[in-house]
């Protein structure tokens, strides 16, 4: 078998130099696989690199990780429509290969990772809720639908465990977070073309476009870059370079006009607590400053200020009523079944069997993680995936109270707030849905708790 090195390379022993030449030799026939392939030569081209890069990530996992963050986010705008095989498009072939990858690491590291389970309850909670998931294939309407579900919840937890067993240090946590920052350039600059070009999604309740760089639709769009925001500012905080810091505070700047930019009211309010959250406990000036400037952009922009009047007098088209409408009408299909729900992924069918209005949206989903998981799990479903949220973070309090490390604590608030981001985003959004968003919170988390878990055994090696 393979062995996991300290430097996150896998060494093959030599009896098996055989095996993984003949590997390579299966590369050539795939390539011919693809170019016979009825899809997009943009498609075949990324599928071809992605083939014959495999044996690398194979040979140093890290550098999957690394993809994953570093290039697919600028995918997404050609990968998620077109089907390469049946209904499997890029993305899927992602999340497969993300779990394949999760479970040979966790195999050739399953005593250090049953040591951080016990320490760390979130983790068990985490691995519950996909359990108490995938039973609910035995009573769910669409298999077909819950099974993507689960391959797409159970990809976040595998990159989340990657990413914990693969950080063994400050300089790959770095590096990592880095990295995650640096995915962003592509879907920057097609943001900002889209906004000088006036070209991008259009919205019909609006009537006009809306940026949304390379992620499909301006929520993924503003909640990908919102994500990004707090490890910008503990990047900021942990130098001392006054050219670094200014350089990070600019990128705060950009992703946060951007956010705005794209006019999601959910990534505002999202952006708004996180703040409060900062200003009340790091700089109560900042809160009053930001909330002048806020104030003044409602009042002179006059697509802001649609935005914020639409939430108090929506329109009938509006996404906001909308999200109201779909509460209030499927809300009423948790009394046939309140404890376990209908099945994970059974909520667009409950949407349309329960709002006749529905068969008219452009999605079915319900914009809330909350009511989509107490409609598809239960009480027990939305109760586990609280009590989830909830011990990470305490766990990540504690980390922040007990940690003596000056950076450390940086990137612990940063993720904190992060978070608490999060839980705002899932009152009003699919966040759990969003693959590109949900990647970089579990890969931050990973990465931050690989660094605990690692000055914890520093500590009681000096004891």
């Amino acid at each position: 078998m393979f062995k996991l090195t300290q430097n996150n390379n896998i060494k093959i022993k030599k009896s098996q130099h055989i095996i993984f030449i003949l590997f390579l030799a299966l590369i050539l026939p795939g390539f011919i696989a693809i170019l016979m392939l009825n899809i997009s030569m943009a498609i075949k081209i990324i599928l071809t690199f992605f083939i014959a890069f495999l044996p690398f990530f194979i040979l140093k996992p890290v550098f999957f990780l690394y993809f994953i963050f570093l290039v697919t986010p600028s995918l997404r705008i050609i990968s998620q429509t077109e089907k390469i095989i049946g209904q499997i498009n890029f993305n899927a072939i992602m999340q497969f290969s993300i779990i394949f990858f999760g479970l040979i690491i966790v195999l050739f590291n399953i005593n250090y990772l049953i040591k951080i389970i016990k320490r760390n309850s979130f983790i068990l909670v985490w691995l519950l809720f996909i359990l108490f998931a995938g039973v609910s294939l035995f009573y769910a309407g669409d298999y077909l639908k819950t099974g993507e579900e689960l391959i797409r919840t159970l990809s976040i937890l595998s990159l989340f465990i990657v990413t914990l067993i693969l950080t063994k240090n400050k300089k790959d946590a770095y590096r990592l977070l880095a990295i995650m920052v640096i995915g962003a350039i592509i879907p920057v600059i097609v943001g900002f073309w889209q906004l000088f070009t006036n070209t991008g999604w259009f919205d019909s309740s609006l009537g006009r476009v809306r940026i949304y760089g390379t992620l499909i639709h301006p929520a993924t769009f503003s909640f990908y870059l919102l994500s990004l925001i707090p490890i910008n500012y503990a990047f900021l905080k942990n130098t001392t370079n006054n050219k670094k810091k200014f350089f990070y505070f600019l990128i705060i700047s950009i992703f946060s006009f951007l956010i705005f930019a794209s006019l999601t009211r959910g990534a505002w309010v999202a952006f708004i607590a996180m703040f409060l959250v900062y200003g009340l406990t790091k700089n109560r000036k900042a809160v009053l400053f930001i909330g002048i400037i806020l104030f003044l952009i409602y009042l002179f922009n006059p697509i802001i200020n649609q935005r914020v009047n639409d939430i108090f007098q929506p329109k009938y088209n509006s996404s906001f009523q909308t999200r109201i409408n779909v509460l209030e009408r499927t809300l009423p299909a948790l009394k046939q079944a309140p404890i376990i729900g209908y099945g994970f992924g059974s909520f667009e069918a409950i949407n349309l069997k329960y709002n006749e209005e529905a068969i008219y949206y452009e999605s079915l989903m319900a914009h809330n993680d909350y009511l989509r998981i107490i409609i598809e799990l239960g009480i027990v479903g939305l109760l586990t995936y609280l009590l989830l949220l909830i011990l990470l973070l305490l766990k990540l309090y504690k980390i922040y109270k007990n940690s003596s490390d000056f950076e450390l604590k940086n990137l612990t608030y940063g993720l904190i707030i992060l978070w608490i981001g999060g839980l705002a985003i899932s009152a009003g959004d699919n966040f759990l849905r969003t693959i590109p968003v949900q990647y970089i919170f579990w890969g931050y988390t990973g990465a931050l708790l690989a660094l605990y878990e690692k000055s914890r055994c520093v500590k009681n090696n000096h004891k």
